[in-house]
């Protein structure tokens, strides 16, 4: 298979990231697919007009992703399972350049808030009944960290399935996974007493979009980032 021809030059300013954006496009557009061995180091860096410690470094960022597999002295191939990364922006912005807590909180802020300001509107009886049913499994296994984990998600689940806007959907649900990994220490370390102070957080979201009240969901929203952001930080400096 002849690969090079749908390899566009690269710009000279082009950085590793972008380096890396080139070769995403060929796994993505299915030029390049799981099992497949790259073109050698010397080709793809004339192609791509860059120097070869330059896509050095962006082929070991790729490998450290787990896209490809890099063996000394023999070609170097797509790994079978790498698509996850991909599909998912937040781990492919990790991977390249590792999130800090103080940025995802902020992220997390942004965009959480414009959410359910929009949910509040719009929400009906039956999504209301699902993000209660969360709330009451949490509370019932307030004691158990991994059912109460679960729980956490299905509340935020309940209230991404209550969008009506699908982009929206995509970048909440890739941020809920991506956030579900990034926060496991602390989550797996949280005390009963900030399970309690969490469930409660949500349970004002929850009454807020209830009373479809959008400026009191994003405050109760905003109030519950701040609380878990404090607590993130905690388990950051200490862990």
């Amino acid at each position: 298979m002849d690969l090079l021809p749908k390899i566009e030059p690269v710009e000279k300013y082009v950085l590793i990231d972008l380096i890396i954006e080139k070769i995403q496009k060929l796994i993505q557009n299915g030029d390049l697919k799981p099992g497949d061995y790259m073109p050698s180091e010397r080709i793809l860096s004339e192609k791509l007009e860059v120097s070869r410690t330059s896509l050095r470094q962006a082929l070991k960022a790729l490998e450290i992703m787990g896209v490809i597999r890099i063996k000394p002295g023999k070609k170097t191939y797509i790994e079978k399972s790498f698509y996850d990364i991909f599909l998912n922006p937040f781990k492919f912005i990790d991977a390249v350049h590792p999130i800090r807590c103080k940025e995802l909180y902020d992220t997390r802020r942004v965009i959480e808030e414009g959410v359910v300001e929009i949910v509040a509107r719009k929400i009906n009886k039956r999504q209301l009944e699902n993000i209660k049913k969360s709330l009451e499994y949490s509370e019932k296994n307030i004691n158990d960290v991994e059912k109460f984990n679960n729980s956490e998600l299905m509340f935020q689940h309940s209230i991404i399935e209550a969008l009506d806007n699908n982009i929206l959907k995509s970048i909440m649900s890739s941020l809920n996974k991506f956030l579900f990994i990034f926060s496991k220490y602390e989550r797996n370390n949280f005390s009963t007493k900030n399970r309690k102070k969490s469930l409660e957080q949500h349970k004002k979201i929850y009454e807020a979009l209830k009373s479809k009240d959008p400026d009191k969901a994003r405050y109760a929203t905003r109030l519950h980032l701040d609380s878990m952001e404090k607590v993130a930080m905690e388990y950051e400096i200490n862990k």
